[in-house]
């Protein structure tokens, strides 16, 4: 049998890599309360109007946590209020890309929809000559992404062109069908143009995901729905008390009996086909 042997140099070795990874750990925590600080110094910059001196320092955050999507998102908004919308897109593209990387991310829906938002909302007004939003539409058709057709649906909708909107839209809820926010925005962008119809589906999808929403509620109200559980899907509904299986055939079934009620125990007990005949005048 062999028996491995640690020199002193190897020793030597496994002691570095094993402090290094200790002290790797230990650095997360305090990583991530370092950018903590940073985005506070930003967002109280950029709420003095300090666009320039926000921006260095939400670089520095990103540059330290590349997946830091909040930082992304403020320094698009610093880019963008010193009007430099190519790197204002950029890094709200950024941001987007960053929040699918961690669970914390996934979870921001809010931090999701802010983000779609300033993006959509950027590229409505700056794209003058359609180059993002024929970027942003050649994606959608090659990755069908619900998520893609959404972004694709608000910029439409920024620029008053209902009816690319209402396609995007529609093309977003196909694929994202419990996507409660784009069921949502539809549904309510459609009962705002008055078209009542097309309106109903999304409203609907979104009320049986989510039957609190108050602004879902009233938009169903103001296009003639009721709110009620009868607008949730039947898989939504309980269920009658009615046993699992099979049903057994009528013959089978077992007449009840009440006391001592010799006709209706005589009538149970007429064979099967034999009918009673009136008596004849």
């Amino acid at each position: 049998m062999e028996v491995a042997v640690i020199t002193s140099s190897s020793f030597r070795i496994m002691t570095i890599v094993v402090g290094s990874l200790m002290v790797g750990c230990a650095q997360v925590p305090d990583l991530v309360s370092h950018n903590e600080d940073l985005r506070r110094q930003g967002d109280q910059q950029l709420a003095e109007r300090s666009y320039a001196d926000a921006a260095g320092t939400f670089r520095s955050a990103a540059r330290q946590d590349p997946r830091d999507y909040k930082a992304l998102y403020s320094l698009g908004v610093c880019y963008e209020k010193m009007n430099q919308f190519h790197q204002a897109i950029e890094n709200y593209k950024s941001s987007m890309d960053s929040q699918t990387r961690t669970l914390a991310g996934q979870e921001d829906e809010q931090g999701r929809l802010r983000t779609m938002d300033a993006l959509a909302g950027l590229i409505a007004r700056g794209d003058t000559r359609d180059a993002e939003t024929n970027v942003i539409e050649m994606k959608a058709k090659q990755t069908q992404s619900g998520a893609d057709y959404f972004l694709l649906a608000k910029i439409y909708r920024n620029r008053g062109d209902a009816d690319s909107a209402m396609d995007a839209y529609n093309r977003a809820m196909i694929k994202s069908p419990k996507d409660f926010a784009v069921l949502k925005e539809y549904g309510l962008y459609m009962a705002q143009l008055g078209q009542n119809q097309r309106a109903a589906v999304p409203l609907r999808k979104a009320y049986a995901l989510k039957p609190t929403d108050d602004e879902v509620n009233a938009a169903l109200r103001s296009i003639g729905i009721i709110p009620g559980p009868a607008l949730k899907d039947e898989s939504a509904l309980v269920s009658p008390p009615v046993p699992k299986g099979p049903i057994p055939p009528v013959k089978d079934w077992k007449v009840p009996t009440f006391g001592n009620d010799s006709a209706g125990s005589q009538n149970a007990a007429e064979p099967a086909g034999q009918t009673v005949q009136a008596p004849k005048d």
